[in-house]
């Protein structure tokens, strides 16, 4: 019943779920299931589309629209503050939403995992977000995110060198679709 509520709850986001999908009747791979839920009722090129992976085991501490769009601003950083006319806006190509600087080790791999303190640029948010909640009955100058970092994740190790993360990594859509495709011809 939780999955119903939460699904009810944000019912304009396409859920994979993996089980009970009578509606595809071939390939049951997670990418098929994916790349399914990604082109199914969608234009193919949603350019300005984002894919956020969430497992059952995910916590949030915060509210997912406010998660989504820190996600958006780090996404199109360029595009948003810059007026960039690139589609996808810069050079950031994931929203890692459960790394912050506070994460020092890699629980997995039960391995210290610091943070690349030396390759980590601030990049603020707040003229963006004070946009996007504007007419909403919130303080922004009390945005607990005023904004993201971004690193260089080849010059890192352990829990910052993921190259895709399916525990809470953003995507544009557009990315997703052509990792996908990429993954069909290999």
């Amino acid at each position: 019943r939780g999955y119903e509520k939460v699904m009810h709850e944000y019912d304009r986001i396409h859920y994979l779920i993996e089980e009970g999908c009578d509606h595809v009747d071939e390939d049951k791979s997670f990418s098929f299931l994916l790349e399914h839920a990604l082109t199914v009722g969608t234009c193919e090129k949603e350019d300005n589309g984002v894919v956020m992976f969430l497992t059952d085991d995910c916590l949030l501490l915060e509210p997912l629209g406010d998660i989504l769009a820190c996600a958006v601003g780090a996404l199109r950083y360029g595009q948003i503050m810059h007026g960039s006319n690139s589609s996808r806006g810069g050079h950031v190509f994931n929203f890692l939403s459960r790394l912050h600087p506070g994460i020092s080790w890699c629980q997995t791999r039960g391995v210290a995992s610091p943070p690349p303190r030396d390759e980590m640029k601030f990049h603020s948010l707040t003229r963006y977000l004070r946009q996007i909640y504007e007419g909403e009955d919130r303080d922004t100058t009390q945005c607990i995110h005023g904004g993201v970092y971004s690193y260089n994740r080849n010059q890192c190790s352990g829990e910052w060198a993921y190259h895709f993360d399916l525990s809470g990594g953003a995507y544009c859509h557009c990315d997703v679709i052509a990792l996908l495709r990429n993954m069909k011809t290999e």
